[in-house]
């Protein structure tokens, strides 16, 4: 029966032992799980500023690219504009014997403002494609910011 008891206690004391143990462990991971969450919620956080701040900067990036396709636009009717006025202008001349000087001047000022606008016009182009290129930029981080946030979910 003395035997009995004994073994008993020791194997009560070992379970109590495991117990504690196991009781550690758990407190532990709560720990570790408590930590995750907290990780969690402010990569999630994160992550939505980030969805802000990106569809904001697209949005303008857009905004900007309209407004540079205007602009193209407009600069390409004022050259179309001045090319019809200075190819009359090359027909009046043409045709007259006598040139005045006053429209060679007007001629050679149209010629100065249609290379000027055509250079406008192309550094335009240049700017808009920047614009497309920022645009799928900021799209494609738009992407990977909704595929981190559904990977986080």
């Amino acid at each position: 029966m003395d035997r009995k008891i004994n073994q008993l206690s020791e194997e009560n004391g070992e379970l109590s032992f495991k117990l504690r143990e196991i009781a550690s462990n758990m407190v532990q991971l709560q720990r570790a799980l408590n930590e995750l969450s907290e990780e969690h919620n402010s990569a999630m956080a994160q992550s939505q500023e980030k969805q802000q701040q990106l569809e904001k900067e697209l949005h303008a990036a857009l905004q900007d690219k309209k407004c540079s396709e205007e602009k193209i636009e407009i600069l390409q009717g004022k050259i179309s504009m001045l090319e019809d006025q200075l190819a009359k202008l090359e027909e009046c001349s043409a045709q007259e014997k006598g040139e005045v000087m006053g429209d060679i001047l007007k001629l050679e000022e149209l010629k100065q403002e249609v290379s000027s606008l055509t250079a406008k016009g192309v550094r335009l182009e240049e700017e808009k494609q920047q614009l497309d290129s920022l645009v799928s930029s900021l799209q494609n981080s738009l992407s990977e910011s909704h595929r981190a946030q559904e990977r986080l979910k």
